[in-house]
């Protein structure tokens, strides 16, 4: 009988931002629970993945920012990373995502950030090329999303919990988030 695998579990904590009407709470609104909370302005998920062929878990806590502004100290503190999401079906979303990123680098700090191109099924491919040259230019990728379909932000979600096992795998970190 071979001795059972330890599981390591990593939670981490992930900001959602964008523009307004971008699709950030439709991203939360994918985990496993979520809960809006007026008080503070966001949405907040929690997602749990098992990473295949591997011993670890990862944890997801989703700050969809909700309401403008993210507020640094409350919204940004202790990010582990961010999802900037923009609306292809409004291209001045996509022109926002660098203000996003630059204003999380900014106060969070290098962390990795991922892009997620909402309504992929209905944008303009010259938009979603944009988005992909802005993804570029900060080292990262983008993820397109189909507009009011569950199962590709739970999947978006999915391949960002295993992109950041890894990550934070090669970084050492593991218990990173108490929430």
């Amino acid at each position: 009988m071979s001795p059972a695998r330890k599981i390591k579990t990593l939670k981490t904590k992930i900001i959602i931002a964008g523009a307004p009407g971008a699709g950030k709470s439709f991203i939360a609104r994918a985990a496993d629970t979520c809960i809006p909370s007026q008080e503070i302005g966001v949405s907040i998920g929690k997602i749990s993945e098992t990473i295949e062929d591997t011993s670890r878990e990862i944890t997801l806590m989703t700050w969809a920012i909700t309401e403008g502004r993210p507020r640094e100290s409350t919204h940004l503190k202790h990010a582990q990373a961010a999802i900037v999401v923009c609306d292809l079906n409004k291209p001045e979303t996509v022109v926002q995502t660098p203000e996003w990123a630059n204003r999380i680098l900014n106060y969070a700090g290098d962390i990795p950030i991922f892009f997620a191109a909402n309504n992929v099924n209905q944008g303009s491919r010259d938009t979603y090329r944009l988005l992909r040259r802005v993804a570029n230019k900060y080292n990262s990728a983008c993820f397109p999303i189909l507009a009011k379909d569950r199962e590709s932000a739970r999947d978006l979600l999915g391949i960002i919990a295993w992109e950041l096992s890894d990550y934070l795998e090669s970084e050492g970190q593991e218990e990173l988030v108490s929430w």
